[in-house]
């Protein structure tokens, strides 16, 4: 193969461009909703995607697919949370974070708008400021000064 590859260099270096191109433009439709995200926060995005082999994929989907998290959310209750959902996101719809909210009397609610799959990439500082909130809220409980960012 690599020396079939060898002899036709320009068309197999094609190739692969084309592949990481189309690879950078299935992230950036499936993964963000804004018109005017990073072209390198998206091409993080798919390194770090295409980093995990298709079989390993393949293997966990199923698992994916058929998980109920109900009982673990049983856990969380009367704790305080935070529940980020995205208002774009193509992969698990707002409405999934909506009921996780729901069952969560004590949760933050935050739908951060015009983000998809991927907000806290999308949009870190909308994402990140009630998170460091949270974390530092808890961490006075504890007696833990200092700020969590």
């Amino acid at each position: 193969v690599l020396r079939r590859a060898a002899k036709s260099v320009a068309l197999v270096e094609a190739g692969r461009l084309l592949a990481k191109d189309l690879a950078w433009v299935v992230t950036k439709r499936l993964s963000f909703a804004s018109t005017d995200v990073d072209p390198a926060v998206v091409a993080y995005a798919t390194r770090m995607i295409s980093a995990t082999p298709v079989d390993v994929v393949a293997a966990f989907y199923p698992s994916l697919m058929s998980y109920d998290g109900s009982l673990g959310l049983m856990n969380m209750i009367g704790c305080r949370a935070l529940v980020i959902g995205a208002e774009e996101d193509s992969l698990t719809p707002v409405a999934h974070s909506e009921m996780i909210a729901a069952a969560l009397p004590q949760a933050e609610f935050l739908v951060v708008p015009n983000a998809g799959h991927l907000a806290m990439l999308e949009w870190p500082d909308v994402v990140n400021k009630p998170l460091v909130a949270l974390i530092e809220h808890e961490l006075s409980l504890l007696g833990v000064s200092g700020t969590a960012g």
